[in-house]
C-alpha cells in the first residue's frame, strides 16, 4: 500500500529516474525470442541464397549494400516476391506505391509502367498473372513510418522474413542496422534490409553485409559476402537486372 507522500518527488529526482529507466532499457541486451530456428530462410533469389549459405539467418539482420539504393532495393523486392516463406515487406512510402513496386518485381515489368498503368497488352497479361501469384502468396506489406512501429507490427505478425526497403529513410545507416538487429533477435525473425552503401563500416548491427558491385551494360552485378575474418575467401555470385528486377 502506497501513500500520496511516497508518490511525490522533486522534478530533479523524477528526471533522474526517467534517465535511469532509459539507460537500463537501451543498454541491456534485448531478450531473445525463445529458441531461434538455426535454419536459414531461403529468399528464392538463387545467387543471394548462394552467397548467404542457404538464405537469411533468423535472429540477425542481413544488409544489402549497393552504390545506388534502387539497386539494393530491387534485390530486396525480388527476395520478397520470390521467397516461399511468410514475408513482411516494410517501407515508409505509401502502401500503394510499395505494392506497385512489388508487383513490378513479380512481373518483371518496369515499376514506372506499373505505377502509371502505361503498359502494353503483353505487359498487362504478365502483370495480371503476377497479381494472382501475389494474392496467393504468404506476403504482407506495411508502410510503417518508424522502426519502433515496425517492431510492434512484427511482434504480432506470423512471418519468418522481414524485408525492409528504403531503409535509409528510417535514420542514419548504423542506427538503422542496430535497430533491425535488435528487432531480429527479439522477434526471432530473419531481416533483409536494402541500403545505399554509406562508404564506411556499419557498426552496431552484428549482422551480415552483402556488397552489390558493378552493374554493367548487360545488366549484371556481382554479389559479395565476406564474413569477418574470411578475406580473401569471400562468397561471390552474379545477378542480372531485368526491367529493374534482380534475378
Amino acid at each position: 500500500m502506497w501513500s500520496m507522500e511516497q508518490r511525490v518527488v522533486s522534478a530533479a529526482l523524477a528526471l533522474d529516474r526517467w534517465l535511469d529507466r532509459l539507460d537500463q532499457r537501451w543498454s541491456a541486451p534485448p531478450p531473445l525470442a525463445g529458441v531461434i530456428d538455426p535454419e536459414p530462410v531461403a529468399t528464392g533469389v538463387v545467387p543471394l541464397d548462394a552467397v548467404l549459405d542457404g538464405g537469411v539467418q533468423r535472429g540477425e539482420v542481413t544488409v544489402v549494400l549497393a552504390d545506388l539504393v534502387a539497386q539494393a532495393g530491387a534485390l530486396a523486392l525480388s527476395a520478397a516476391t520470390s521467397t516461399e516463406a511468410p514475408c513482411l515487406v516494410a517501407s515508409p512510402e505509401p502502401i500503394e506505391v510499395l505494392t506497385a513496386r512489388l508487383l513490378a518485381s513479380q512481373a518483371e515489368v518496369a515499376a514506372v509502367a506499373v505505377a502509371d498503368g502505361a503498359m502494353s497488352e503483353a505487359e498487362w497479361e504478365t502483370v495480371a498473372a503476377a497479381v494472382g501469384m501475389m494474392s496467393a502468396s504468404a506476403l504482407s506489406v506495411s508502410d510503417v513510418g518508424s522502426l519502433t512501429a515496425l517492431a510492434r507490427v512484427v511482434s504480432s505478425a506470423d512471418v519468418d522474413l522481414v524485408v525492409v526497403v528504403d531503409a535509409e529513410r528510417y535514420g542514419p545507416p548504423s542506427d538503422v542496422v542496430a535497430a533491425l538487429g535488435r528487432l531480429s533477435r527479439t522477434a526471432g525473425v530473419a531481416v533483409l534490409a536494402a541500403l545505399a552503401d554509406p562508404g564506411g563500416e556499419l557498426s552496431g548491427g552484428g549482422g551480415r553485409m552483402v556488397q552489390m558491385h558493378s552493374f554493367r551494360l548487360g545488366g549484371a552485378a556481382t554479389l559479395v559476402h565476406a564474413p569477418p575474418g574470411s578475406f580473401p575467401t569471400a562468397a561471390q555470385a552474379t545477378v542480372s537486372l531485368v526491367a529493374g528486377c534482380v534475378r
